[in-house]
């Protein structure tokens, strides 16, 4: 939508033309799934799947989604290293599918060097991998934003559920205070775990990863929707009209083991506290769930669902993203934010104001998302990347997805022995 023509000047350069200034516009456009294909590649068979060409670091070989995939490496890639050498630095990059015990025997026995997201929020499983594999390099971090399993309100009248059910902001908050994060992020990943804002890197508010009860700001406790208190929700879910006993539904899609096991555990909390029953339903087809949130019919079908869900999104290439996709009118506001305040901070942001102003724009932005009260983030638990000792260099994609192969926004990590 922000290009009006494009132009090629050379073999290597081409020329856009843009409806309005963007200093973003570069790293949108290298985001990984912005791929440069030639069309005449489309007209051969009607789509880009028989096929492979691009613009990438690895050209593939041989695909099958369920077992393996294998590229080479591309020896007209444009980028150097920061030792001058032509990236990528491996020859070739070899991904297999394999169980999480067969993922570990092939480190410990130098059949497998690079992994990303070991043993996900389990640090004990970790650990045990880093005695077995001493050659191997472990980096635990933590995500700065929450990305995945957001919890989303049905609060939008659509054709098939036109009564929504958290029209009452009141009913929302007494689902909030229900969610006893500090014992589901204890009992479930330990002291391994943070929480952050949906989408904006908790850096760009606090000086350290914040507290449940920071994340509510100044609100007072009985405001603040990160202090978990199932007398002061029951009395909130009675504002809103509704009774103990009521019967509501949570949708989720199961990612991998922790979306249900946290899933489940939001359920359990909301359940317990509001003294009603919370029945979680796990979508068999991702495209379903998509659906419901409006992500792959269009804006009618936004909130095409009766309760609550559980979203994912990936980060945005830039910070000011998120803050333009929930605008009033835009496509990817599947959380039907309607509120002009948060439309003109994103206006702004979207001008690449300096850092210090991002701040104040993000301290504000956040503060109007609590007032609204459409989505609740989730604990974002430990990561872990491992690498053998074979690879010191790599070129990891760090936003928008990630992955050992060439994308947007990349970061070249070099490992640094003692």
């Amino acid at each position: 939508r922000a290009v009006t023509t494009a132009e090629v000047i050379d073999d290597k350069t081409v020329l856009f033309n843009l409806r309005a200034p963007d200093p973003h516009f570069a790293a949108t456009y290298s985001r990984f799934n912005t791929r440069i294909v030639p069309p005449e590649v489309f007209h051969l068979d009607g789509d880009y799947t028989q096929r492979t060409v691009g613009s990438g670091a690895f050209r593939l070989n041989e695909y099958d989604s369920q077992i393996t995939w294998d590229g080479t490496a591309n020896p007209d890639y444009f980028k150097v290293g920061a030792d001058g050498s032509p990236l990528p630095y491996v020859d070739g990059h070899h991904v297999i599918v394999l169980r999480s015990d067969i993922r570990r025997a092939g480190f410990t026995t130098g059949q497998i060097d690079s992994r990303l997201n070991e043993e996900r929020g389990d640090h004990s499983a970790t650990l045990v991998l880093g005695r077995s594999c001493r050659s191997c390099q472990i980096i635990e971090y933590f995500r700065p934003s929450s990305t995945s399993r957001i919890l989303g309100f049905k609060h939008l009248p659509t054709e098939d559920f036109p009564n929504p059910y958290f029209a009452d902001r009141n009913a929302r908050l007494a689902i909030a205070k229900a969610i006893d994060y500090q014992a589901i992020g204890d009992s479930i990943f330990r002291d391994r775990w943070i929480i952050a804002p949906v989408d904006m890197p908790w850096s760009l508010i606090w000086d350290s990863p914040p507290t449940v009860k920071q994340m509510g700001l100044d609100l007072a406790d009985d405001e603040n929707p990160f202090v978990y208190d199932p007398k002061r929700a029951k009395e909130l879910w009675a504002l809103a009209g509704k009774k103990p006993g009521e019967r509501i539904e949570l949708v989720y899609y199961h990612y991998g083991l922790n979306d249900t096991t946290y899933t489940v555990a939001i359920g359990v909390s909301i359940a317990a506290a509001l003294d009603i029953n919370v029945r979680i339903v796990e979508v068999r087809d991702v495209v379903s769930l998509y659906a419901q949130t409006g992500f792959v019919v269009g804006r009618e079908f936004v909130q095409n669902h009766e309760f609550l869900i559980m979203h994912s999104r990936a980060l945005g290439i830039h910070n000011a993203v998120v803050p333009l996709e929930n605008r009033a009118e835009d496509a990817g506001n599947y959380f039907a934010f309607n509120n002009p305040r948060m439309d003109e901070l994103a206006a702004e942001w979207a001008l690449g104001p300096s850092i210090e102003r991002e701040k104040e724009l993000a301290q504000e932005y956040y503060a109007e998302t609590l007032k609204d009260l459409l989505y609740l983030p989730s604990i974002v638990e430990a990561t872990y990347d491992v690498q053998s000792g074979r690879v010191r260099n790599s070129y990891q994609q760090l936003r928008g997805g990630r992955a050992f192969h060439n994308g947007g926004q990349l970061a070249e990590i070099i490992w640094l022995d003692d």
